[in-house]
């Protein structure tokens, strides 16, 4: 009864150790996803990224942070990717290449969602011009019909006052 107690505390007090990926990581805080394809980085600066495979993986980590990959990590890396594409076929599976091509660089995402906002509230504007020019345009369509009205209809007689008789 105590193990499980003790089990039940050290699984309340680091709850990431129940959460964990089961998946190890390699040296550089990622992994190879075999369901979705591509390169998963899980740790380190380049947390949260998604790549066709770990050469480009590597390729961004040295931008982000020069001298952090050796020419030898990269070979490693790059002959294994040769081996990977070898057996896929000669080339990348349909998963991995499906995965690159919406793996986007972080910087660009913000960009192009800036970019549909300024969009949307340009569109807004047009449409609030347009319904803004089409109430004036009737406005003045229904001053111009007032103003033929009278001018078109002819004039009233003039009535007798009461109690006298009316010519012929």
């Amino acid at each position: 009864m105590k193990k499980v107690l003790l089990v039940l505390a050290v699984i309340l007090i680091f709850p990431t150790l129940a959460l964990a990926s089961a998946g190890g990581l390699d040296a550089f805080g990622g992994h190879y996803d075999n369901k979705a394809g591509g390169y998963n980085v899980e740790k380190g600066p380049l947390a949260g990224k998604h790549y066709a495979d770990k050469v480009e993986m590597l390729k961004e980590l040295q931008k982000v942070k020069p001298g952090s990959v050796s020419d030898a990590d990269m070979a490693k890396a790059e002959k294994k990717l040769a081996k990977r594409n070898a057996k896929a076929g000669g080339a990348a599976p349909a998963k991995m290449e499906k995965k690159a091509e919406k793996a986007e660089p972080a910087a660009a995402a913000p960009a192009k969602v800036e970019e549909k906002k300024a969009e949307k509230a340009e569109t807004k504007a047009q449409t609030k011009a347009e319904k803004k020019a089409e109430k004036k345009a009737e406005k003045a369509e229904k001053k111009a019909a007032e103003k033929a009205a009278p001018a078109a209809a002819p004039a009233p007689a003039k009535a007798a006052p009461a109690g006298q008789p009316t010519k012929p």
